[in-house]
């Protein structure tokens, strides 16, 4: 078994559907692996502006992107469409 995980992001067959696929670095199919599903509003923006809010508890932006670190979540965030640190 390997000690190192490799992280992808693959688009689905869901129109603004990103999968999340965190995995052994090598191919064998038995494999064990974790997905997480998350539906981004239409192109991932969010906010007055665009009037839409962020998935799952993702913080909006002060410019209007969802996300999850300090950049989204801190000063300026949008906390009427998404979750605010």
């Amino acid at each position: 078994m390997s000690d190192s995980l490799c992280l992808g992001l693959f688009p689905s067959g869901n129109e603004g559907e990103i999968r999340v696929n965190l995995n052994e670095c090598n191919t064998n199919t038995n494999d064990q692996h974790w997905e997480i599903t998350t539906k981004l509003p239409d192109d991932g923006r969010c906010g007055k502006d665009f009037r839409k809010s962020c998935p799952n508890g993702q913080c909006c932006s002060k410019y209007g992107w969802c996300g999850t670190t300090k950049d989204y979540c801190s000063t300026g965030c949008q906390k009427s469409y998404g979750t605010c640190k």
